[in-house]
């Protein structure tokens, strides 16, 4: 069997953070005795990627440096749109907050087979949430 030499895939949804970049690292939320300059960055944790067809690939970004909380402690709670999706490891207690931002390039029909894909691929594979 012979594989295709090209495949497209395109974005159908990314699921992202938003931290503040600081001399110190990166931050869940300021410390109030910040001294140092800030800039407001999203940070990706997962891309799924999709063709006409619905097939899906999903990229995990777990490895990103952890974002500290006001208290300048690392770790905590990670949820997606609510829902808990892993702990990273510190004695941080606050959660950081992740949103799914979806694209607009695919029709309701491409949609809703990706949609059913990747429902399948979350029971089957585990890919939470």
């Amino acid at each position: 069997m012979s594989l295709p030499v090209f495949e497209y895939f395109q974005e159908y949804f990314r699921v992202v953070g938003t931290v503040y970049a600081t001399d110190e690292g990166l931050f869940k939320e300021l410390p109030d005795d910040l001294a140092s300059s800030y800039i407001e960055v999203e940070v990706v944790y997962r891309i799924c990627m999709a063709n006409l067809g619905g097939e899906i690939r999903v990229y995990d970004f777990t490895n990103n440096p952890k974002a500290k909380d006001k208290e300048r402690k690392e770790g905590g709670k990670v949820t997606i749109d609510g829902t808990e999706w892993f702990t990273e490891d510190g004695p941080g207690t606050t959660t950081l907050n992740l949103g799914t931002k979806y694209s607009s390039v695919f029709d309701e029909g491409t949609k809703a087979k990706i949609d059913m894909v990747l429902s399948i691929a979350k029971q089957r594979d585990k890919i939470e949430p």
